[in-house]
């Protein structure tokens, strides 16, 4: 069999270009694998256990950190959490910081943390939320609107024992009405 130049030219170019492609996903995959293995050391050092969910592939696993768990000193880990905290009092804004890139994250239950309306315009901003438990935190009615713009798939926010009135929960109510709003009036 006898090939042209061209034909060995256009085979070579195409195969470079997938190799191309499979490298950069592959490098995309690694620095996100890094960087959340950073976020877990950095909230074990601030005092978390920190469970991990596999995934991936055969060629690379790495953790994904899915559900942030803060419980009181008493509790336990909940099912299926990845992270969670012993000491929910050290838990505050700055930390929330660290969760910004994580955008895989779906749970999030910050009760009895310290944080406050700053944290709130960070944690809106993960694509995947479904669920936010803001029970006993300084939240107030400042956050209704950042609220509201919570990911469309999010379907709970919890606001019980927060500085956020019954009438700012009503305003969400009405800027959301899909989400489940506690506690109801």
């Amino acid at each position: 069999m006898k090939y042209s130049l061209r034909t060995l030219v256009l085979v070579v170019t195409v195969v470079a270009v997938l190799l191309a492609v499979v490298g950069l996903r592959i490098n995309q995959e690694m620095r996100r694998a890094r960087h959340e293995a950073a976020v877990a050391d950095a909230l074990t050092t601030a005092g978390a256990i920190v469970l991990t969910q596999r995934a991936g592939w055969s060629l690379l696993r790495y953790d994904q950190i899915v559900m942030v768990d803060v419980g009181d000193l008493n509790s336990e880990p909940s099912l299926g959490s990845s992270v969670w905290m012993r000491n929910a009092i050290a838990f505050g804004d700055d930390d929330v910081r660290l969760l910004a890139d994580c955008r895989g994250t779906e749970i999030v239950r910050l009760r009895n943390s310290q944080i406050t309306d700053q944290a709130v315009k960070i944690l809106v901003r993960l694509p995947a939320l479904i669920e936010i438990d803001l029970d006993s935190t300084a939240v107030t009615d400042a956050c209704v609107d950042d609220l509201a713009r919570l990911p469309l798939g999010c379907r709970f926010v919890g606001l019980g024992a927060t500085r956020v009135t019954a009438e700012g929960r009503a305003r969400l109510r009405r800027l959301r009405p899909d989400l489940e709003v506690l506690p109801r009036p």
